[in-house]
């Protein structure tokens, strides 16, 4: 047993103590500073009237459960202050998630500098610390990753049955925060496969189809059973609408609406746009009830800002048209030449676009090098690293289907921020890649040997 003594310097002396305390060093400093504003809009109120519905019995169509029973849940601590209640406990989950990415960047990196300034970097980013304060899903939803990504990491070094059904019902808790995280479903899939029959990395155990199925086939049946609910309480074969909400915006932004046969449709799109596509989408999905409803319900210790009193003005319309009867024809328009090329423009002008203050450009960059090292790694190399293969396709597909299936516009950046954790741990890996290149060329210019324990 350890001395009090013993055990004090051993923490005194740790590097994740200091990267705890300089993160929350700064991050108080930058709350008295900054002194920032919680934020909410029409959104946060639709996660509010999911979670009123939920409680009484019902899942919304709109907005996938577990955000939203969270809200409730904080709200019987006391509902006089309970969004600050709220953003106090997304910065206390943020402010924990810096011990796993600490531990899972000290594993990958195995170079404590380069992982403390990772973790570092990850801790107290601004765009990281802004996000607690608003009353929205994405907060949790990249803590949720970093866990997942240390679980993930944990796994592949003593992979079992168990961990593995861990592993999907975990999944499956994060696409309930969010439904863009659907896309762990096929990158578990792909995970399942490699461990069948692991190639390239001698020390991981295979796990037989016995013991991978079963897990696997239990965090479907969780999606399906949600997806059944939501048809049979909503009427929507899907996790969520808010698909069909942004696709619907992009088919107004790319004007590909004009290819609908539906001439009396394209027509009032053609008035209803010049008022933003916003409105065009919450006036032809006939959405006004749902709004007044969420608004209605809001706490009515917080003012409705510009955004929300915006759409309240929304009129409902008389014109025959929901997201119902809207749906299959904005499908249709979305396969159109005239989309397809309005989302490829999307993406190349991403790279000129500024996020988390830098340009899209870098972002690009750090993706494209990272594959070609991974490829040149399993080519050549013979080596693969199945949680850098794994953390690769996770950022890339999340960073591109955010780009994709989001809208360009405002909310653009606090979509792309559950990347954020993704893309700071691989260009991270590259700078590390990149010291083991140069430090050999470094040993010989300065005519020093290496350590002992390097040779």
């Amino acid at each position: 047993m350890q001395r009090p003594c013993q055990l004090y310097k051993r923490v005194l002396f740790s590097d994740l103590f200091w990267l705890m305390a300089l993160c929350i060093t700064f991050r108080l400093i930058y709350d008295a500073i900054v002194n920032p504003s919680i934020g909410y809009n029409a959104d946060s109120a639709t996660y509010w009237l999911a979670g009123i519905k939920l409680i009484n019995g019902t899942v919304d169509a709109y907005r996938t459960p577990l955000y939203p029973l969270v809200l409730q849940l904080i709200n019987q601590l006391g509902n006089n202050r309970v969004f600050e209640n709220i953003v106090f406990f997304q910065q206390l989950i943020s402010y924990i998630s810096i011990i796993p990415f600490y531990w899972l960047t000290t594993h990958l990196f195995s170079n404590k500098p380069i992982s403390f300034a990772a973790s570092l970097t990850y801790g107290c980013h601004p765009s990281m610390l802004i996000i607690n304060y608003g009353i929205f899903a994405d907060s949790l939803l990249i803590s949720c990753f970093v866990f997942f990504l240390f679980t993930i990491d944990r796994f592949f070094q003593k992979p079992s049955g168990a961990k593995w059904l861990g592993l999907n019902v975990f999944a499956f808790f994060i696409v309930m925060l969010k439904p863009v995280s659907v896309i762990l479903y096929p990158i578990l899939f792909i995970m399942g496969l490699y461990l069948l029959k692991p190639f390239g990395t001698p020390h991981l155990s295979r796990l037989p189809l016995k013991s991978l199925l079963p897990g696997f086939l239990i965090g479907v049946a969780l999606l399906g059973g949600f997806v059944t609910l939501n048809k049979v309480q909503n009427d929507y074969p899907g996790i969520s609408t808010v698909t069909h909400d942004n696709r619907f915006a992009n088919v107004v932004l790319s004007r590909a609406y004009q290819t609908i046969a539906d001439e009396k449709l394209v027509s009032i799109i053609d008035t209803a746009r010049y008022y933003g596509h916003y409105y065009t989408i919450f006036y032809l999905n006939n959405d006004h009830q749902k709004y007044q409803q969420s608004f209605d319900a809001f706490p009515s210790q917080y003012k409705l800002n510009d955004n929300m009193l915006a759409v309240r003005q929304i009129p409902p319309n008389s014109l025959g048209y929901n997201r119902q009867n809207i749906e299959p024809l904005i499908k249709k328009a979305a396969l159109t030449s005239l989309y397809i090329k309005y989302m490829y423009a999307d993406l190349m002008l991403f790279s000129g676009d500024t996020h988390f203050y830098v340009k899209g450009g870098l972002l690009n960059m750090i993706i494209y090098i990272s594959f070609v090292i991974l490829l040149y790694q399993g080519l050549f190399n013979k080596r693969i690293h199945p949680i850098r293969v794994i953390m690769f396709l996770l950022g890339t597909i999340l960073l591109y289907t955010s780009i994709v299936g989001g809208i360009r516009d405002g909310t653009r950046e606090r979509v792309l921020l559950p990347c954020f954790p993704f893309l700071v741990i691989l260009f991270y890996d590259l700078v590390n890649e990149s010291w083991k290149y140069l430090k050999p060329f470094l040993w010989k210019i300065t005519n020093r040997r290496p350590p002992l324990k390097n040779l």
